[in-house]
């Protein structure tokens, strides 16, 4: 929901009430069109425009829309909406403390490493073998001294 000052928009045909429309407006309306999203607004807001604009990816979220009278002073009027919104799961990931890590351990156990054999091939394998090499060093480490992690 914003306030998004294209007023020259007709809402009821997703196209500029004029020809000679500024290219922010047809921006905005191509960028509307190729994200498949949805202005639920057909009323004015501010006047005779519709400016404030709730629009949303999924239009079934929105069950209901009001517009209301003005608020105080202001020359908006108010936007009353019932929608779904769902909550995103927030899975956990594990995540290394690089800060935390046992750097000292980490030196002596990768002086003992042949970087030469290990890091062979183009330049993508190199980076792979040598970023695996360097999350084993740390998660040996982590597991030597679980607490400094």
């Amino acid at each position: 929901m914003r306030d998004f000052n294209c007023g020259n928009i007709n809402w009821n045909t997703v196209q500029p009430e004029t020809a000679s429309s500024s290219s922010d407006t047809e921006l905005f309306l191509e960028c509307i069109e190729n994200n498949c999203l949805t202005q639920h607004i057909i009323e004015p807001t501010r006047s005779v425009n519709t400016l404030d604009l709730p629009i949303t990816k999924d239009p079934d979220i929105v069950h209901s829309i009001n517009v209301l009278d003005c608020l105080a002073e202001s020359d908006h009027r108010m936007v009353l909406s019932e929608m779904d919104i769902k909550q995103l799961d927030h899975k956990q990931t594990e995540a290394l403390h690089y800060n935390k890590g046992v750097y000292e351990d980490i030196r002596q156990h990768s002086c003992g490493i042949n970087w030469n054999t290990n890091l062979t091939s183009d330049i993508e394998n190199r980076w792979q073998a040598f970023r695996d090499l360097i999350l084993q060093l740390h998660m040996h480490t982590f597991l030597s001294n679980p607490l400094n992690v």
